[in-house]
């Protein structure tokens, strides 16, 4: 049938031996220059490109009129975040806080007001909290 005889090799994993292929150093060898090569190609095409589009970009300023020029397009205006989160924070809290504890008025003209958060409390432990009226026993929801 075959030419190998397949009686002599284990099918055991974990036998001894060693592996019989060996690595191929060329292959590896072509492989890594192909990949310094193709690296140093794509280099070269994307620096072409760069310079393309400054010279472009610098050409189309010139042709600006001077009232439309930059003043530097370089430079690209930084983001609006806030200066110092950490002392809006603090100014946040104090207002919150001053507003907690002091009274002053919601809605003048309907006659709702707020009140320190202290006199709140002591309100609702004094009259409770409002409850719903309990069902008679016979009735189903």
């Amino acid at each position: 049938m075959s030419e190998h005889d397949h009686a002599d090799h284990s099918l055991n994993p974990h036998a001894r031996g060693h592996q019989e292929d060996r690595i191929d150093v060329g292959a590896i060898g072509v492989f890594a220059v192909g990949l310094v090569v193709s690296v140093t190609i794509v280099f070269l095409v994307v620096a072409f490109m760069m310079a393309r589009f400054r010279d472009a970009n610098r050409r189309k300023a010139e042709d600006r009129p001077p009232m439309m020029a930059l003043e530097d397009p370089a430079l690209f205006p930084g983001a609006r975040l806030q200066e110092s989160p950490g002392r809006d924070m603090r100014k946040m809290r104090q207002e919150i806080e001053a507003r907690l504890g002091s009274y002053g008025w919601v809605d003048r003209e309907a006659g709702i007001a707020h009140i320190p958060i202290d006199r709140a409390i002591a309100l609702t432990a004094e009259q409770g909290l409002p409850t719903r009226p309990h069902a008679p026993e016979g009735s189903a929801e």
